[in-house]
């Protein structure tokens, strides 16, 4: 059947909104910077770690035991490092660089890759063994386009949350944002229950949580502002 170029309008969107968003309120370089660092190091450490730790704690086989696994993981080096660069480059810039983070994850690490890909699978068909899930009709495609779209808009909805309480953290010194911020990295605690929920619920709770992320972050945000406001 052949690789479907509707498939092209996931990374596409996504890379029109990660890197849109970023445009639009990031004016500093030093923020796409020390945002870059921040994300990359602590997905290199993700990835060292799992080398060596994740045969075992699938052995396990428990589900919490895993999630728990992932969640810590993204808490303590993404939203970890977040705050330790945030400090570092004394970002003052809360939503530029937390929409810094999601771009590096959703705009760059997933989307460009994918979009390589699938010019790959389209272009040299007779070469690449096309996936299956790759040959869906139209009519079966746009559901799973949609809702890794809407995935990939729950991690920035999340990314965008806690870089933003890291750098409102690091501005006020208040710790306890810190820790708001490290419980939305938890948020990875899902992954491991994925095919046991299902796609649309899971996306539809990964969703729930980006919003609520992203509620806490502005009301926290508007708060510690205000008050700083009325101190001086």
């Amino acid at each position: 059947m052949g690789f479907d170029p509707i498939y092209f309008l996931f990374p596409i969107i996504v890379m029109v909104l990660s890197f849109g968003i970023v445009y639009k309120l990031v004016k500093s370089v030093k923020v796409l910077m020390f945002s870059a660092l921040a994300y990359y190091i602590a997905i290199l450490l993700k990835v060292l770690v799992q080398l060596f730790t994740l045969n075992y704690i699938e052995s396990l086989n428990n589900l919490p035991i895993l999630g728990l696994y992932y969640g810590l993981q993204t808490s303590m080096f993404e939203v970890g490092l977040a705050y330790a660069f945030a400090l570092l480059g004394k970002i003052k810039d809360g939503w530029g660089y937390g929409v810094s983070l999601a771009m590096w994850e959703n705009g760059v690490l997933v989307s460009i890759p994918t979009l390589f890909t699938y010019m790959a699978y389209y272009f040299f068909p007779s070469i690449l063994s096309i996936p299956p899930q790759l040959e869906y009709p139209v009519i079966q495609a746009l559901p799973l386009i949609g809702l890794s779209t809407l995935e990939r808009v729950s991690s920035l909805l999340v990314h965008s949350s806690w870089g933003y309480l890291s750098v409102l953290s690091v501005i006020t010194g208040r710790k306890r944002l810190f820790l708001v911020a490290f419980a939305m990295g938890l948020v990875d605690f899902l992954v491991p229950f994925e095919k046991h929920l299902g796609i649309l619920t899971f996306e539809f709770i990964l969703f729930s949580i980006g919003l609520i992320c992203l509620a806490i972050a502005w009301s926290l945000g508007r708060y510690y502002r205000s008050t700083s406001s009325k101190g001086t």
